[in-house]
């Protein structure tokens, strides 16, 4: 009794054509596949993370004016507007900036979000931190002290 590889190999020298067609519609088949989950990956709406509220209940400077302290409770919202995709996150989390300057980061705890959904999460940031002003950036921080607002410094970053 012949193997069934041998006859598969007997069947293609005897009918090279038709191994070959057999082979491009194989890879073409593949290639469609392929090509439909990376465009319904791509053609979905992006994931969009906003921070709607803030607190801000602590921030000074202290030990002659070279420690930053703070407290800062971030509420985010991350909607995944994927329509078939869900997604996990695995590891991220939520970093303060200030001038330029990383105060801290709290990692966010790993969950998955179905498709289309939104999950509210709340982050809070507390610390301190050594920071270095010099003239500008002390006169920007008494100048964001005095009005309650802490000024966007760079268009590609988000302060609060």
């Amino acid at each position: 009794m012949a193997d069934v590889s041998e006859c598969a190999l007997v069947r293609c020298l005897c009918c090279p054509c038709e191994c070959a067609l057999n082979f491009f519609i194989s890879l073409l088949l593949f290639i469609c596949y392929a090509s439909f989950i990376a465009w319904i990956m791509v053609i979905s709406n992006d994931v969009k993370f906003q921070v709607y509220d803030a607190e801000l209940t602590h921030f000074n400077l202290e030990n002659n004016n070279t420690n930053l302290h703070y407290n800062l409770t971030l509420y985010l919202s991350i909607r995944n507007s994927k329509s078939s995709i869900g997604i996990h996150y695995d590891r991220f989390e939520a970093n303060v900036y200030y001038m330029n300057q990383r105060l801290g980061a709290v990692p966010m705890p790993s969950f998955h979000q179905g498709n289309k959904n939104t999950t509210a999460l709340k982050a809070v940031l507390e610390g301190q931190n050594l920071v270095l002003f010099d003239d500008e950036g002390r006169t920007k921080f008494d100048d964001d002290r005095k009005t309650g607002v802490l000024q966007n410094r760079r268009e590609d970053e988000y302060w609060l």
